[in-house]
């Protein structure tokens, strides 16, 4: 009896180590299973984060692309508008200079031409034709007598084109064929130079005894 006892005794220790086996194999498999789900989950987890990340990326992407085309688009946009106010300004600029020149041609004195051109500094040619035509006629005046009473004085605040010297007359004065004493031809011809009228000088001063000369382009 006492070996069947002990016998017994051995099968139930070896049952309880074969339970206490199997508990920690299962503990193992379930740690090893719980492992795995805890790491597919994981891993999906991951994926989907990593999935949502690029979505994001890819949507941040397409508003910098849009946003950086909207601006490209409004950089031109601007830049045309840039322009078109410059064409305006400049067409309004010219208009403004056909305007003015409209009014100094009507006007047609030495002293519009000159504020004319001194607002308009590229007006050179046009300017200086201007001149050309109102100064179409030529003759001689005297400038000083030979006391030195000075009969026209210079004109220094006219800013015109070109080269030439300026006069205005003091009082009427006759205009000449020639100069007085050194010319044969020296008979007026029938224009008069009024008070306070512009000429200008068409070469140098000429002497004539104590008295001065010059010819001159002038209107009539």
């Amino acid at each position: 009896m006492s070996k069947i006892k002990e016998r017994i005794e051995e099968i139930n220790k070896t049952a309880k180590k074969s339970r206490r086996v199997n508990n920690i194999l299962w503990v193992v498999v379930i740690l090893f299973v719980g492992s795995s789900i805890y790491f597919a989950i994981t891993s999906e987890i991951q994926k989907g984060i990593a999935k949502e990340e690029s979505r994001i990326n890819d949507s941040l992407r397409i508003v910098a692309d849009t946003l950086y085309y909207e601006a490209e688009l409004a950089k031109k946009q601007l830049a045309i508008n840039d322009s078109l106010k410059q064409i305006e300004l400049q067409l309004l600029l010219q208009q403004s200079s056909l305007n003015l020149w409209d009014q100094t041609s009507k006007i047609n004195t030495l002293a519009a031409y000159s504020d004319y051109f001194i607002k308009n500094p590229d007006s050179t040619v046009q300017v200086q034709k201007a001149v050309s035509e109102l100064l179409d006629n030529k003759g001689y005046v005297q400038l000083t007598e030979s006391n030195n009473n000075k009969l026209f004085y210079k004109v220094n605040d006219l800013k015109l084109p070109g080269e030439g010297q300026y006069y205005k007359a003091k009082s009427a004065r006759s205009v000449r064929r020639g100069v007085i004493g050194k010319d044969g031809n020296s008979s007026r011809n029938g224009h008069v130079i009024l008070e306070g009228q512009m000429v200008k000088l068409d070469g140098d001063i000429i002497k004539s005894g104590s008295a001065t000369w010059a010819k001159i382009n002038y209107a009539q």
